[in-house]
């Protein structure tokens, strides 16, 4: 058992630590993330989507997306679109290396 763990900690990061990642999640804990015929998809995984494909997450129009502006519309559009039932979350703000998606 303890090769085991030893491995799964040397396969998985301690996201903790800053290594640069930022997680976006669907919901917060104690709500549902909704699902949606109409846009084929759930409503965070469209709008995530979405945003990248139309540019909409570029709301300084440097023809750039960053972390940061990617995490704002995906929050309030998918608030938007769920009428406040589902608000996505981040588990880890890396403000300062704001980095550019593309």
């Amino acid at each position: 058992m303890n090769n085991s763990f030893s491995l799964m900690k040397e396969l998985f990061s301690d996201l903790r630590r800053g290594t640069g990642a930022v997680i976006i999640a669907s919901s917060g804990g104690a709500e549902y993330s909704y699902e949606s015929n109409k846009f084929k998809n759930g409503i965070f995984t469209y709008v995530l989507l979405n945003s990248l494909k139309s540019k909409e997450a570029d709301t300084d129009k440097d023809n750039e997306v960053s972390v940061v502006e990617l995490r704002n519309y995906v929050i309030a559009e998918v608030s938007r679109l769920t009428k406040g039932r589902q608000n996505p979350t981040v588990r880890r703000e890396n403000i300062e290396f704001d980095f550019k998606i593309w």
